[in-house]
């Protein structure tokens, strides 16, 4: 039985014996596809599905120091995203460049969970099993459960020869919800086309910020377990700032705005996003994120001034 298990380990994982006796094998797995997102070449065709909206799109990145990917909308409105090292730029046709610097970024994969293993929460288990076929090619499925209600899980199918995630699915108490990406075709290595990706800019430094991080003046009292304040910025308005929770995987947007606001109140659901906007003794409290609901309900009751405000 014990032969049967290291022969498994080696076909799905590709790696040593001693590297699976060293840690579990979903460990290495998803240590494995982060080294890959970052130190491959490869391009490729992939579906994202988010609630009843289909969208083609392709991808190519290049490794380097910094690393690059480059993603485009093949249908819809043209979009092109370009990633270099945590610089991002988004060109929508029609519309001036918007540059960000998200701060820790290593793929444009859409709802790959981008975190190191040891900043992972201890919310969430981490399983591996086989997965079948994507894109013609073998897979294993890394699963990522929540111990609790307050934040989705996640499928991943790895390819077993790379580690690269072929496809993501979002998952809640268990079940497939309808977001989803899966690669089509995938091309790595020598076989990867980069020539987009060669005519490409590296995406320039972003703007000066105009308005610097300052202490925070709101806070999320009674928080779900494991979800903390990452960053916190004033939008210039007094009294008004945009905090963001995460737990190291999902993240949550929370805006408190002062005076009167147009935006309807309310809560509700679209694909994986949800969202609440309701008042508090004459502030706008507005949170969103990749959440389920009673995540940001939770957040948004608890939205209080701090000490000495």
């Amino acid at each position: 039985m014990r032969a049967r298990r290291g022969a498994l380990a080696g076909l799905l994982l590709g790696l040593s014996g001693a590297a699976a006796a060293a840690q579990p094998l979903a460990a290495v797995a998803w240590q494995r596809m982060r080294q890959a997102l970052v130190a491959l070449d490869y391009s490729g065709t992939l579906v994202l599905r988010q609630g009843a909206d289909l969208q083609t799109l392709a991808i190519e990145h290049r490794a380097g120091s910094p690393d690059r990917d480059l993603l485009t909308s093949l249908d819809g409105r043209a979009l092109q995203i370009e990633r270099s090292g945590s610089r991002v730029q988004w060109t929508l046709a029609g519309a001036p460049p918007l540059r960000l610097d998200p701060g820790r970024l290593h793929t444009l994969l859409p709802l790959v969970p981008d975190v190191p293993l040891a900043a992972l929460h201890p919310s969430y288990t981490l399983a591996l099993q086989d997965g079948g076929r994507v894109a013609a090619r073998t897979t294993a499925q890394l699963s990522i459960q929540p111990h609790d209600g307050y934040r989705y899980g996640y499928r991943l199918w790895l390819d077993r020869a790379t580690g690269l995630p072929l496809r993501v699915q979002l998952t809640l108490d268990g079940r497939p919800l309808p977001d989803e990406f899966r690669f089509v075709a995938l091309r790595v290595g020598a076989q990867a086309d980069l020539a987009a990706l060669d005519g490409a800019a590296p995406a320039a430094p972003p703007a000066p910020p105009g308005l610097p991080a300052q202490p925070a003046l709101w806070r999320v009292a009674n928080a779900p377990p494991g979800f903390h304040v990452r960053v916190c910025v004033g939008d210039g308005t007094p009294g008004s700032e945009h905090l963001v929770l995460s737990d190291g995987i999902a993240s949550v947007s929370v805006y408190v705005q002062r005076g009167p606001v147009e935006l309807p109140q309310g809560a509700g659901v679209r694909g994986a996003l949800s969202f609440v906007s309701e008042s508090h003794d004459g502030e706008r409290v507005t949170v969103l994120g990749d959440v389920p609901v009673p995540t940001v309900q939770r957040i948004a009751d608890s939205v209080a001034l701090t000490a000495g405000h």
